[in-house]
């Protein structure tokens, strides 16, 4: 009779369906160049960290281009995000991993230690110890940029012209705003203007162009734009008043200072050219803006 219930007990065992961690075979990336690591599967978004060469995350998920991955984030601790696999190379047993076991994955936790990690997989023989996943310390974190952008500045300008004797200077000022293409590429458009007041007349001159602002460096807040489209000369006396409309352009440099989570400050220069039907003129602008991002 015990023989039978032993025997019966055995047969049950073997025939219980096995955990959902059992049947998934643990896949880890070792990353190979620096790799954007974003929230969704889409390039354009900013990254959550950069990777740093020889991180290693683990994979919980095979999108073809994109892999569903864990990993430590220094601030943060264990995360989800996605990276493109160009970015990393497989390490172990290439196996694909069932997209229903996904939801079995640990949320974030303030502080997470490495068994954490290694549940995301299958369980490692009791002989072994868990790996660790290489924290992300030598990770930068990307300066925000995303949707849509403003940007308002005023300043010190210098204006020059094809028949003026010497130089005059005046104030300065300009608004642009538009959409984020990427964390480097901002498009929109822009205006920039001077302004100078002498004996009662008045001289006013800017540029209303398409703008591209362009940040070499995702994790530097420097930029360098330019802009063309129509430029306007108007000289305003008590007589007469006089305007001039022509091709006009503009190029400058500046530097985000963040303040805020999407705030900046932004020192920059600018230089803008107008050419109208009996003039050439240019000024040049040194001043301080406000962006939000």
């Amino acid at each position: 009779m015990m023989r039978t219930i032993l025997g019966g007990f055995a047969l049950l065992v073997l025939l219980m369906p096995a955990p959902a961690g059992a049947q998934r075979n643990e896949v880890r990336a070792r990353v190979i160049q620096e790799a954007p690591l974003v929230l969704l599967p889409d390039a354009r978004r900013v990254p959550l960290r950069v990777a740093a060469v020889g991180t290693t995350l683990v994979v919980i998920g095979d999108e073809g281009e994109w892999l569903h991955i864990q990993f430590q984030d220094p601030q943060y601790g264990l995360r989800t995000g996605y990276v493109q696999r160009r970015f990393v190379e497989i390490q172990g047993r290439q196996i694909a991993i069932d997209p229903s076991t996904r939801s079995a994955a640990p949320q974030a936790a303030p502080v997470a230690a490495p068994s954490m990690l290694a549940s995301a997989g299958a369980p490692s023989p009791t002989s072994q110890q868990p790996e660790v996943v290489t924290p992300i310390t030598a990770a930068r974190s990307s300066l925000g940029r995303d949707g849509f952008w403003f940007s308002a500045g005023l300043g010190y300008g210098s204006w020059g012209c094809d028949n003026c004797s010497d130089r005059v200077t005046g104030g300065t000022g300009g608004l642009s705003a538009g959409v984020t293409m990427n964390d480097r590429v901002l498009v929109g458009g822009g205006t920039t203007g001077f302004y100078r007041r002498v004996d009662g007349a008045t001289l006013t001159a800017g540029t209303y162009d398409f703008r591209i602002r362009f940040y070499p460096a995702r994790t530097s807040g420097f930029f360098v734009n330019g802009g063309f489209g129509l430029g306007q000369i108007t000289v305003n006396d008590a007589f007469h008043s006089d305007t001039e409309w022509g091709v006009g352009a503009m190029a400058g440099v500046g530097w985000d200072l963040r303040v805020g989570k999407n705030l900046s400050l932004s020192p920059f220069w600018n230089g803008s050219g107008i050419s109208t039907k009996s003039l050439n003129a240019n000024f040049g602008q040194f001043g301080l803006g406000v962006t939000i991002h």
